[in-house]
């Protein structure tokens, strides 16, 4: 049987969960468990939609302030996490590690650039596939013919039709995956606070992309580049086009904690008693039905 991991941004659907069930419930130890019993009810709703054998999870790890030293304006506009999120993002981890569901991290760095290298390590390891379960568009430099993502912007029970794919990157942008961090040091990233080139919009930037391949491919055929005004915007705005690659751009070569370790994070959990025991401490019974037995996902 092929097996597909199910890898998800977990900050970026807590933050979802919250704002619909955050503060709602309590566990019997007196928790909150609102966000957690969100997160996991997406997570096995998206998993079969995504046909997922294993499920893993990543979270921050204080990379924001290495992106902000290269750009001051990175993401400087955010609001703070609501008042109890963070309480209620520590049960979240729990739960997974109460499947038996890895959650990785990556000292310095931010969650999506471990996404991007649990996505190669996993594909390396053999796996057939890996969806990235994320409502961030960052994520689509991830993108590869064996890597998808699945847009969590939209309802979960959507979410098959926004699946993003290579040609899904090409048409919402305008460049090929891999060319996104390009495409966005010129158009630059409002949500993430950076501003590319001015005067250089979204379709004049994925166009010189197009034509050059790169940042820097464009930068080394200047005197090509027409018309004269469009030039000379380029030259003012290298600099900025440089920080804002710098800060665009995905690393998947990350170290990992833990380290990646195939097969763990099989969808049915191995030991489902700790599974179970969680699920009724934390007051989420009715996942109970939905939690896959040991017998019903191979791999």
């Amino acid at each position: 049987m092929s097996q597909t991991l199910l890898l998800v941004d977990l900050p970026n659907l807590a933050r979802k969960a919250f704002h619909i069930h955050g503060g709602r419930f309590t566990g019997a130890d007196g928790r909150p468990t609102g966000t957690a019993y969100g997160v996991l009810s997406s997570t096995l709703a998206i998993a079969r939609v995504a046909g997922a054998t294993h499920v893993a999870g990543a979270i921050e790890a204080g990379g924001s302030a290495a992106r902000r030293a290269i750009e001051p304006t990175y993401k400087a506009h955010r609001k703070a996490a609501p008042e109890g999120f963070f309480a209620e993002m520590e049960l979240v981890i729990d739960a997974y590690a109460a499947m038996g569901w890895p959650v990785y991290r990556s000292s310095g760095y931010e969650a999506d650039d471990t996404l991007a290298t649990v996505a190669r390590v996993a594909i390396d390891a053999g796996l057939a596939r890996v969806e990235i379960a994320s409502a961030d568009r960052d994520l689509f430099g991830a993108v590869r013919t064996n890597v998808g993502v699945l847009w969590t912007g939209a309802p979960t029970s959507e979410i098959d039709r926004h699946r993003i794919d290579p040609a899904a990157v090409r048409e919402r942008i305008g460049v090929e995956p891999n060319a996104v961090a390009d495409y966005k040091a010129l158009a630059g990233d409002s949500s993430d606070g950076y501003g590319g080139v001015r005067g250089i919009g979204p379709e004049t930037a994925a166009a010189l992309i197009r034509a050059h391949g790169s940042l820097d491919a464009l930068y080394g055929a200047l005197d090509q580049v027409e018309p004269p005004r469009l030039r000379a915007r380029l030259v003012a705005g290298e600099e900025s086009a440089r920080r804002s690659l710098a800060v665009a751009r995905l690393h998947d070569d990350v170290p990992l904690e833990p380290p990646f370790v195939f097969p763990a994070g099989r969808l049915a959990p191995l030991d489902r008693p700790r599974a179970v025991a969680f699920l009724q401490t934390a007051a989420m019974g009715s996942l109970l039905r939905r939690l896959p037995g040991a017998d019903d996902v191979d791999g």
